[in-house]
């Protein structure tokens, strides 16, 4: 009976893990949905659309989850599942009643207005910037990904501090929440217009990028990390 229970219970985990498709275009969909203003120039006005929004960044965030942990190998997997952990407690964080959802909302009109376009521009250059460094050696992925990233932090902010200083501070939180992990341990030495960032070459974005959000590209240049 105890072998049974096992076998049975083994043939679930099978099925459970079978379901889990590979698709990386999915995988940037999802991406895009759960990142600030990354699937589109626009973001929720009121609580209603912020809560149909929310329900819709659960189930993207829960799809990055599992497409990391059974699609994603190498050493940059676990950064990887850092950032997407930090993804989830922003979606957390302004998902719940509480003094970040009313800020939002209290916000999101202004940045909608005057920068949202822009911020969207923003992630969109980094992923292609991203991608972009995949023409280099794998020693220097990481580190010209992390420049990029750090440029990419002042491209949010300075069109959000359109919006006042409370908005410049928002989108630093957010930021922070995120990727402020991945920032501040691989990326730590790699400031924007550092001497580290000056000596490394220039990237050009990729043409035509093969995805709209950043964490795809992003996988691939943590998947570097291991095969320096």
């Amino acid at each position: 009976m105890f072998k049974f229970a096992v076998l049975v219970a083994g043939c679930a985990a099978y099925a459970s893990a079978a379901k889990i498709v590979c698709d990386v275009h999915a995988f940037d969909k999802a991406a895009g949905d759960v990142l600030l203003y990354g699937g589109g120039a626009s973001a929720p006005n009121t609580f209603a659309q912020l809560d149909a929004k929310c329900a819709s960044e659960r189930k993207s965030l829960k799809f990055a989850e599992d497409y990391t942990e059974n699609c994603v190998h190498g050493l940059g997997k676990g950064m990887l599942k850092i950032f997407i952990e930090g993804a989830g407690n922003e979606v957390s964080k302004h998902c719940t009643a509480g003094p970040m959802k009313n800020k939002y909302i209290r916000l999101a009109p202004c940045i909608n207005q005057k920068a949202a376009a822009e911020i969207f521009k923003c992630n969109n250059m980094l992923a292609a910037i991203l991608e972009g460094t995949t023409a280099h050696p794998k020693k220097n992925r990481v580190p010209l990904s992390c420049c990029y990233m750090n440029e990419y932090v002042n491209c949010v902010v300075k069109h959000a501090s359109k919006c006042g200083k409370e908005t410049t501070d928002f989108a630093h939180e957010i930021i922070n929440t995120v990727a402020g992990d991945l920032l501040d341990t691989v990326c730590t030495k790699y400031k924007s217009n550092s001497r580290e960032c000056r000596a490394l070459p220039k990237v050009t974005p990729a043409a035509s990028p093969k995805y709209k959000s950043l964490l795809p590209p992003l996988a691939d240049v943590l998947d570097s990390l291991g095969s320096q």
